[in-house]
This record gives structure tokens, C-alpha cells and sequence, in this order.
């Protein structure tokens, strides 16, 4: 069976690192973290920031419903 993991995962060590720290909680703290990102985007005014804020909650977002279909 092939394991799910969201593309953008494996694109740098952050992402990734994200996506196995999403492996050991669950759904609900994953909705919780979706959540906080998307409050932190509303201040946050270096451009980066705010991209590096969108790649989380994608990851996160994938992570959720990679988890929910697992049954976790």
C-alpha cells in the first residue's frame, strides 16, 4: 500500500519535519493549528512570512484530510 504524503511535504526539511510532527497528533489539534496560522497570517506583514504561513496551512490542511481518510 502506498503511504499518502501531501507533494508539498517533501519539498524542503521544514515541510517535511511539519508533516511527520502532523503524523503524531490528531485531527482535531491539526484543525487547531490550521486555526493559529491563519490568525498569525492576519498580522503578519514580512511577505515571506505570510508564504511560509500558507505553505504550513497547505501542509496542514492536506495533513487533516490525509488523517481523517486513515481514520485516525
Amino acid at each position: 500500500m502506498k503511504e499518502d504524503i501531501p507533494k508539498s511535504a517533501k519539498e524542503n526539511k521544514n515541510t517535511w519535519a511539519l508533516w511527520k510532527f502532523c503524523e503524531t497528533i490528531t485531527p482535531d489539534e491539526i484543525t487547531i493549528l490550521i486555526g493559529k496560522r491563519k490568525q498569525d497570517i492576519k498580522y503578519e506583514k514580512n511577505m515571506s512570512k505570510i508564504r511560509e504561513l500558507r505553505t504550513d496551512i497547505s501542509i496542514l490542511t492536506d495533513a487533516y484530510e490525509i488523517m481523517k481518510k486513515r481514520g485516525k
